[in-house]
């Protein structure tokens, strides 16, 4: 997977974000064992001074979104665009901190933001799916494209999120235009409840799930 990142345009560096399988510097990325506990963006749980940044995100699988951030801490996302075919789907958590536990093939994530809500949108539905308070629970069980058991690998540092990745996949298929079948692990159960005891459960597919005080949907096409 390929990623573009512009760097914040003013005040405070929010995120570097680099591509989800590539290890570089300050990464983790791994499936956590039974009963374990990590925490993510514990520098995020401090307010920071105003802010603006620019964040845009491709793979070579032509899966596409750009999110422009202003002082306000609005949120303007355009670019929108689905991966083609079949591929490993994915989470995008940004501008929040909180936890990851597994229990048995179940990933749960506990998420906060300084902000005053949770969004959480969909890169196949192409805007935004729900409104949330800012403060949410979520539960993921992935499988494989034969209903085996997929590992949910979380990565932590400069990039905070969560893939359907089954084992023993070489490096270079992730990266592959076309995902093989054997590569390819899906969300077969997500659901989301957040601190009004809202809840809902998603289809499979790619989502960001990001803090903000406001947030607007554009068709504007950037490079």
């Amino acid at each position: 997977m390929k990623t573009k990142i512009s760097l914040p345009l003013a005040c405070l560096v929010l995120f570097l974000l680099q591509s989800f399988i590539l290890p570089v510097d300050n990464y983790k990325n791994y499936e956590l064992k039974k009963n374990e506990t990590i925490v993510f963006n514990s520098s995020q749980k401090n307010k920071p001074e105003k802010i603006s940044a620019s964040y845009k995100r491709w793979s070579y699988d032509h899966s596409r979104y750009a999110i422009e951030i202003d002082t306000a801490i609005h949120l303007t996302v355009s670019n929108i665009t689905a991966a083609e075919g079949k591929h490993q789907n994915e989470l995008s958590i940004i501008l929040c901190s909180g936890t990851f536990t597994r229990n048995e093939d179940t990933l749960k994530v506990h998420a906060t933001t300084y902000y005053d809500k949770l969004y959480l949108f969909s890169v196949e539905k192409n805007g935004i799916i729900d409104s949330l308070t800012s403060e949410v629970q979520i539960a993921f069980v992935s499988k494989t494209l034969k209903n085996e058991y997929c590992p949910n690998l979380v990565t932590t540092g400069t990039f905070t999120g969560i893939v359907a990745l089954p084992k023993n996949i070489d490096p270079d298929e992730i990266y592959k235009p076309e995902h093989e079948d054997h590569t390819v692990g899906v969300f077969t159960y997500f659901k989301v409840i957040d601190a009004n005891g809202k809840s809902r459960e998603y289809p499979m597919g790619d989502y960001v799930l990001i803090g903000g005080n406001s947030i607007s949907f554009s068709n504007k096409i950037t490079e």
